[in-house]
């Protein structure tokens, strides 16, 4: 029984907010921004591969070519605390630039260059001094396209697309100008949830969805035609990333029951714990050209939801990291609207977090004649795996449904042509109660609109509650996963406790056995929310 204490704590830690244009970006600084971003860029040169990586709240950036010990061939402290991202100019001089943020003083914003080198000495070094861009902005992400000789940065504080000239050698430019606004590009309202990536063989620069909330089903390129800045819009799958050598199709949507979907020559692959260096499987990648094929996991191996992996690919290379997320099902499209898989930021899921989020993205169907209005309604489904290790999921032919503990009334919104994709996530505070670490949590995002006349949802998603932040004290992150989350039994009282917490979740929304929704779906078992 919980204690009169423990509820209200429960009750006034938690509460869900909608999310969808700003009031996200309400909840961080330029600090907080990037608790949850891990720098990464990597390179590829004749026979080395190698990658350049800074875990989240560290400003100390590591070399690591891709050998067997994979002991680290240099490491740097960062002249800036916290940083963003890097991105490779010179693949042959193994040269990258870094963006971050200084809190020192007023706080500004900076740009570095850092290069990989074997000789005289083998380490990571500064290659020229750093610029300082001023207050006013706060570069989150930062790419160098050698097509238009331009650096582009996601400027966090003024929401905005920012560039520079530079041939990616030299002294750094110390002006950037504007290439887009909040006002040309609304989605940088948003600048938070919002990464830069290289579109392919051409000048400018894209501006994507993170993977926090599933990829859109489009996303505008920002590029200059000699006269003016313009934007194009690009049709995009959201399921599929262009093969290049070897690789992980949609590493987000990575699920920790398997299979991994994998791109690459032929031969063996080893599934390593990323912290820990433990290795979890040998896969044997049986190679399908320029396609990706699944790659099912060995027979009893399970990963751990939430939990960083790594890959070493036949050549010795690493393939990046991922943390996989447990999932049943796949998306049920319903009538107008589809919907992608839920998403997780597992980085947050550990107790005393204020700031985990689940979301998804949803859109209007293209078939639909203009103009249109579509109100969509969105429940979020939750619940916790029982004690005995099972997960309360019931599958129907590729269709995955969510007994849930819980059902979260989480808003209303309207698609239109102007506004056809929608991000729509709900922020949670975790308890600080190390009896919910180990516990498996899984949702589900239900989407209804006509009065109950079509119903689309997503798969049955989950992520491990961590008791400390993962990547950080490795012995308690390796004892949790050893007693909890690989075990077929986890102890009842904490089970309890955490499908107490889920049932006390609010906003709360009953949902009676004869609603339009469950009839919609078509399961009776499906139990009003609060009652066992």
């Amino acid at each position: 029984m919980f204690f009169w204490g423990y509820r209200m704590r429960i009750l006034i830690s938690l509460a869900f907010v909608i999310v969808s244009a700003h009031t996200l970006l309400a909840q961080y600084d330029a600090v907080s921004v990037r608790r949850s971003r891990t720098l990464w860029a990597r390179y590829s040169y004749q026979s080395e591969a190698g990658s350049l990586r800074a875990d989240a709240e560290s400003a100390q950036v590591i070399w690591q070519k891709h050998a067997e010990d994979g002991i680290p061939d240099g490491s740097l402290q960062l002249p800036f605390s916290w940083h963003g991202k890097a991105t490779l100019v010179v693949e042959t001089a193994k040269r990258f630039l870094v963006c971050g943020w200084d809190p020192s003083g007023d706080g500004a914003g900076k740009v570095c260059v850092l290069e990989c080198r074997d000789t005289p000495a083998v380490g990571l070094y500064q290659n020229g001094s750093t610029v300082d861009l001023g207050g006013m902005i706060d570069p989150i992400d930062i790419v160098w396209n050698s097509v238009d000789s331009r650096i582009y940065i996601l400027d966090f504080k003024g929401k905005r697309i920012l560039y520079a000239h530079w041939n990616g050698g030299g002294a750094l430019p110390s002006q950037f100008s504007v290439a887009a606004t909040s006002q040309t590009l609304p989605r940088l309202l948003d600048a938070e949830m919002m990464e830069l990536e290289l579109p392919s063989g051409k000048g400018g620069v894209a501006v994507r969805q993170t993977r926090l909330l599933g990829r859109l089903l489009s996303y505008p390129r920002i590029f200059h035609d000699g006269a003016a800045w313009r934007v194009q819009t690009i049709a995009c799958n959201p399921y599929l990333n262009p093969p290049v050598g070897f690789g992980i199709r949609n590493k987000q949507a990575t699920n920790s029951l398997g299979p991994l979907w994998l791109v690459g020559s032929p031969g063996p692959c080893r599934l390593f714990e990323f912290e820990s260096g433990q290795l979890a499987a040998t896969l044997s990648l049986p190679g399908g050209g320029d396609k990706y094929v699944p790659v099912n996991l060995p027979t009893g191996v399970r990963l751990v939801p939430g939990l960083r992996y790594g890959i070493l690919w036949p050549d010795g290379s690493l393939g990046g990291t991922f943390r996989p997320l447990l999932r049943y099902g796949k998306p049920q499209s319903g009538g107008p609207m589809a919907v992608t898989v839920g998403r997780a930021n597992p980085v947050r899921a550990y107790v005393g977090q204020s700031t985990f989020g689940v979301g998804c993205s949803i859109a209007a169907s293209q078939a639909l004649a203009s103009p249109f209005a579509l109100n969509v309604s969105a429940q979020l489904w939750i619940a916790a795996r029982r004690d005995d290790g099972s997960d309360p999921v019931t599958l129907v032919g590729s269709a995955a449904i969510l007994q849930p503990d819980n059902i979260l009334q989480i808003g209303s919104y309207q698609l239109t042509p102007d506004n056809f994709t929608y991000g729509v996530a709900a922020l949670q505070s975790i308890p600080n109660d190390p009896e919910l670490a180990g516990n498996v949590i899984l949702w589900q995002w239900v989407f209804s609109g006509g009065s109950g006349a079509w119903v689309a949802y997503s798969d049955v998603f989950g992520s491990t509650i961590f008791g400390v932040p993962p990547g950080d004290a490795m012995t308690q992150l390796a004892s949790i996963r050893r007693s909890r989350a690989t075990e077929g039994r986890l102890k009842a009282k904490a089970v309890k406790k955490a499908r107490d917490w889920v049932k006390r979740l609010s906003p709360k929304q009953s949902l009676p056995l004869n609603s339009p929704i469950v009839k919609k779906i078509g399961l009776s078992m499906v139990r009003a929310a609060g009652k066992k």
